[in-house]
């Protein structure tokens, strides 16, 4: 059954989802087991569930605060006129935390709550009042921050505000969240002080009717930070799953003492970006001939036009039978288009007919670029072997690519490429081990909508995995995966080769 259209507003508008009470009290329950709050706030309150399941628990709260930026959710919770019980209808950016601090002193306070579940790219798109002021917060830089990095999720940015806002404070923070945004503030750890970290994943599907990773997440301020948080099953509260955090000054999603990461000896590139689906991606009806999404069949000059795999095809191994095509006007990043005149009349005219698509699109990077512009090309795109694998996927698949004339990715892929086959197919056989599977499952961003990103893949060092390989082992796994033979010379050859070079990569950092 659909929302109500007051229902779905709130939805879109405030990523507003209500906690059930009776999951209040499992929540409230795990925590009074020790701690026992003087004071407690809800910064975005909603209909009160945590409130009044606070109330219910805790006997020792002198006052209870409550903020909500929703009037209506405000005036209905107001009507109850509790007398120990101060709320206020304010924008929770804006929100002047004197207004508790003053009051509490050094007394134990307990923030806990579920702040809301959106982007403040789907809040803008619903032209939400209920945003922080726009900023860079992670400091990204140049394309990243152009291509939608940047984008953050706004329960992120009230959790990180309270931490710091409240530090000074005795207090126990609890929040309802996405995984991934817990994941978030343990990157950033470092910037708050916290103790006795918890994560506790919950399934969101039977709380709140949504496919994605959540989780209870709670901290205690301290005087300094602590790098490790422990992860449970809510269900199971008692019994450690994991550890998450740091190690070494390098972040874990699950700290495994047998992990050794280093650095990929390639660069990992994402694939082409257009935001032009309709238009640059084409459907083939025969030579010269193609079919755009748009439903218009256009004849057009071969040269600019390549085979194309996404995500869905690298998964499910759909490389052999080509469907896709795509167009690629440049070879390189700022590449003068207007030579595609010349060479490609058919095309140019197509590109100049649908040139008001081109200029209508909203991402930063277009801006005063030539006509028609793309990212994510460069020489390493036109080699003819490479390894591509879907951003996607939690048990990603990494699939050898030949194509006599060179096959492009959609930008959910990253794709390293190479000049020799042999090189190619044996670094696919290393990545899809055993080994690399669990060095991604301990560094892989599990609750992000895409599990890995050019960061997670360089730090993949098949150094540390090819010494676990002998020849016999590689020949039966390679031949399984690519139905290629490689030459004991060769292969003998090529871990030689990363050995030298993660000895000399050793070196240098040393």
């Amino acid at each position: 059954m659909g929302l109500p259209k007051s229902e779905s507003k709130n939805k879109l508008e405030y990523g507003d989802y209500q906690t059930p009470r009776d999951f209040c009290h499992i929540v409230i329950s795990l925590i009074a087991k020790e701690y026992d709050p003087s004071y407690v706030f809800e910064p975005t309150f909603g209909l009160g569930n945590f409130l009044d399941s606070c109330r219910e628990t805790f006997k020792n709260v002198a006052t209870f605060y409550g903020n909500e930026i929703n009037e209506e959710y405000f005036e209905k919770y107001s009507a109850n006129r509790y007398t120990d019980t101060v709320l206020y209808n304010e924008d929770i950016f804006t929100f002047d935390n004197r207004n508790i601090i003053n009051a509490i002193g050094d007394k134990p306070l307990l923030i806990i709550g579920n702040p809301p579940w959106a982007t403040n790219t789907k809040l803008s798109i619903a032209k939400s009042k209920n945003l922080p002021d726009k900023r860079n917060e992670d400091n990204l830089k140049g394309i990243d921050a152009l291509t939608g990095k940047s984008n953050f999720d706004i329960s992120e940015s009230i959790i990180t505000a309270l931490l710091k806002g409240y530090e000074k404070c005795n207090v126990l923070f609890a929040f309802l969240c996405k995984t991934q945004v817990a994941t978030n503030i343990m990157k950033k750890i470092n910037e708050y002080k916290l103790r006795d970290i918890k994560i506790y994943k919950f399934s969101a599907r039977k709380v709140f009717g949504v496919d994605v990773d959540a989780c209870l997440f709670t901290a205690k301020s301290s005087n300094g930070p602590k790098q490790v948080a422990s992860v449970y099953d809510l269900d199971n509260p008692a019994k450690e799953l994991y550890k998450m955090g740091y190690k070494e000054n390098k972040f874990y999603t699950k700290i495994d003492s047998s992990i050794k990461d280093g650095r990929f000896f390639m660069e990992w590139h994402s694939g082409v970006k257009h935001d032009l689906k309709k238009i640059m991606e084409l459907e083939k009806i025969n030579d010269g001939l193609y079919r755009n999404g748009n439903g218009e069949q256009i004849e057009l000059e071969e040269d600019y036009i390549y085979p194309l795999l996404k995500s869905s095809d690298l998964k499910n191994n759909r490389i052999n039978n080509q469907e896709k095509y795509v167009i690629i006007t440049q070879k390189h990043t700022n590449e003068n288009t207007a030579n595609i005149k010349q060479t490609a009349p058919k095309l140019w005219t197509y590109l100049k007919n649908n040139e008001q698509y081109f200029k209508q699109r909203k991402s930063k990077i277009y801006s005063n670029k030539p006509p028609f512009s793309i990212f994510g090309v460069g020489p390493y795109c036109f080699k003819k072997y490479k390894v591509a694998v879907s951003s996607f996927y939690k048990n990603p698949a990494f699939i050898f690519v030949s194509s006599n004339k060179p096959t492009f990715f959609d930008d959910t892929c990253y794709f390293i490429s190479f000049d020799h086959e042999d090189e190619a197919i044996i670094t696919c056989t290393l990545l899809n081990s055993e080994e690399c599977k669990k060095m991604l499952d301990s560094i892989g961003s599990k609750g992000s909508k895409r599990f890995l990103n050019k960061e997670i893949l360089m730090r993949i060092d098949p150094a540390n995995i090819i010494e676990c390989y002998d020849y016999e082992r590689f020949k039966k796994e390679c031949q399984a995966l690519t139905l290629k033979k490689i030459s004991k010379e060769t292969f003998d050859k090529y871990k030689q080769t990363i050995l030298d070079y993660q000895y000399q990569d050793e070196n240098q950092t040393h």
